[in-house]
């Protein structure tokens, strides 16, 4: 769904020039949660949150693309290790 989502984002791009942080935050979401940011096992959200991090890296700023996706992924499995503690 999300994925969805932030592909038809790309393609209302040509109309509405913001809508870049939409597709940075839908892959900011989905890298937190495929990382186990939710807290709750969801089954195949890890490879479509690697997925979307490839093909948003080609159509995105990859720089950014990269960042915004390492920061989720490193929150996210953060969340595990303080929530054992």
């Amino acid at each position: 769904m999300t994925a969805t989502s932030i592909a038809s984002a790309r393609l209302l791009r040509l109309i509405f020039d913001d809508l870049d942080l939409l597709a940075y935050f839908g892959l900011f979401l989905t890298s937190w949660i495929g990382a186990g940011g939710a807290l709750v096992p969801v089954p195949g959200v890890r490879p479509i949150s690697w997925l979307l991090v490839i093909q948003q890296g080609g159509t995105l700023d990859p720089v950014v693309t990269t960042v915004v996706a390492a920061g989720a992924m490193v929150i996210g499995q953060s969340s595990y290790f303080v929530a054992a503690r």
